[in-house]
């Protein structure tokens, strides 16, 4: 992965059967800024995780507020996921990277 990117950590010993992979941009803007130039290349992205769980209506009843967790608040504003399937091409891995080296 690339250094500039914080990537999802894998203990030693583990394996993971990734559904979707996430990383963090430095700021909203940067995230906002890579995923328009992921989407310029049609290669698809998403944020799965736009608002915490405290912040979500399900969980009103509990009466937290924005402020409350504010790491999840923040990781909220940074992270997005780009394609991690088994069927990713050696040339899709090589054209998401350069996207990402280059933004």
């Amino acid at each position: 992965m690339i250094e500039k990117y914080k990537a999802p950590h894998v203990p030693e010993g583990y394996t993971s059967s990734w559904a979707q992979f996430s990383i963090l941009a430095d700021s909203p803007l940067e995230r906002d800024i890579i995923m328009k130039a992921l989407s310029a290349e049609k290669i698809p992205n998403v944020i799965y995780y736009r608002i915490p769980l405290h912040l979500q209506k399900v969980f009103q009843k509990l009466n937290y507020k924005k402020g409350d967790f504010p790491i999840s608040e923040k990781i909220a504003n940074q992270i997005f996921s780009i394609p991690m399937h088994p069927y990713l091409k050696e040339d899709q891995q090589d054209q998401i990277l350069e996207v990402l080296n280059n933004v």
